[in-house]
C-alpha cells in the first residue's frame, strides 16, 4: 500500500507533541526538537508477543529470578513498556505507517526510561479515550437518572439486580466513595 493510500484509511487514534527529554541522547537518529507523532492500537497478538519478548529479556538478564523477583519483575516492565511504545508509535497522518520500520531493534535504544514512561502513560490514555466503552454522560447526570429510577429496579429479576449492584458497587468504589 504506498503512503497516500495508508493515510486515508487508518487515522492514528491520537496525535501528540513529543519533547526531545523523551529521546535518549546516545541514539543516533533521535529528534533534535519537538516532534508530532501518532499512537496507534495494538492488536492481542501484538500484545502477546510484547510480553514474550519482554519475559525473554527479564529472564535472559535475571535467569533465576520470577515474576515474584523484584529486580526480574523491573527488567520485565522496562521492557513491556519500551516495546509496546515503539510498535504503538505511528506517522501523525497515518496509523498503517510505523515511525519506527523495526520497533523491536530500537525499542531499547530510542527512549529514555523516562521518556519511554511518559510515551506510555499517554499511550493508555489514548488507548481508553478511544474506547467505545467511554461515556460522555455527565457522573451527576447518571445519579440523577438513577434517583428516578426508584421503582423500575424492583421489577428486575433478582439475577439482574444483583448484576447492577455490583456494577453500582465497582463504580462507587472506582470513585472513591
Amino acid at each position: 500500500m504506498k503512503y497516500a493510500e495508508a493515510s486515508k484509511t487508518w487515522k492514528p487514534i491520537a496525535v501528540i507533541k513529543v519533547p526531545v527529554s523523551v529521546w535518549a541522547q546516545s541514539w543516533d537518529e533521535r529528534p533534535t526538537e519537538e516532534t508530532e507523532i501518532g499512537f496507534r492500537s495494538l492488536s492481542e497478538l501484538e500484545l502477546s508477543e510484547i510480553e514474550a519478548l519482554a519475559r525473554h529479556r527479564a529472564s535472559a538478564s535475571y535467569p533465576h529470578g520470577s515474576e515474584r523477583d523484584a529486580l526480574w519483575a523491573a527488567e520485565f516492565m522496562r521492557h513491556m513498556v519500551a516495546h509496546a511504545v515503539a510498535r504503538a508509535l505511528c506517522r501523525p497522518e497515518s496509523a498503517a505507517v510505523l515511525w519506527f520500520e523495526y520497533p523491536d531493534l530500537v525499542a531499547l535504544r530510542a527512549f529514555t526510561p523516562e521518556g519511554a514512561a511518559w510515551l506510555y502513560a499517554r499511550f493508555e490514555a489514548a488507548c481508553i479515550a478511544a474506547s467505545p466503552l467511554v461515556s460522555d454522560e455527565s457522573p451527576a447526570a447518571l445519579v440523577v437518572a438513577l434517583g428516578g429510577l426508584g421503582g423500575a429496579v424492583e421489577s428486575l429479576t433478582p439475577a439482574r439486580r444483583s448484576q447492577v449492584a455490583r456494577h453500582l458497587r465497582a463504580a462507587l468504589d472506582a470513585a472513591g466513595a
